[in-house]
């Protein structure tokens, strides 16, 4: 089975990263003037069809970032380990999406 119809299956689809949601993430990441974000945030673009795996790493990268931001913008305390797992937690927490 192909990679379209599995995510199709969820109501996902692949597209090329010009649809509606990129370009308003773009237009959010360019809003917060966070050049560091909006860098990855292209790098993903560029790469989501050549070179897949750079592409998720720079998602990641963005979530990364975020979540630091909106630590810092809460005034949350840091983890001791600040990669994606560690500000994940402490934003999940903070938004209540934690699982019982």
């Amino acid at each position: 089975m192909e990679l379209s119809d599995e995510l199709a299956q969820d109501s996902y689809q692949w597209g090329d990263g010009s649809s509606a949601p990129s370009k308003s993430l773009l237009e959010v990441i360019k809003g917060h003037d966070i050049p560091s974000i909006e860098a990855e945030f292209n790098r993903a673009l560029n790469n989501v069809n050549s070179a897949p795996r750079d592409a998720v790493s720079a998602a990641c990268n963005i979530l990364e970032s975020i979540f630091k931001v909106y630590i810092e913008d809460k005034k949350l305390p840091f983890p001791q380990k600040q990669d994606l797992q560690g500000v994940w937690k402490v934003v999940r927490d903070d938004l209540g999406l934690t699982l019982n």
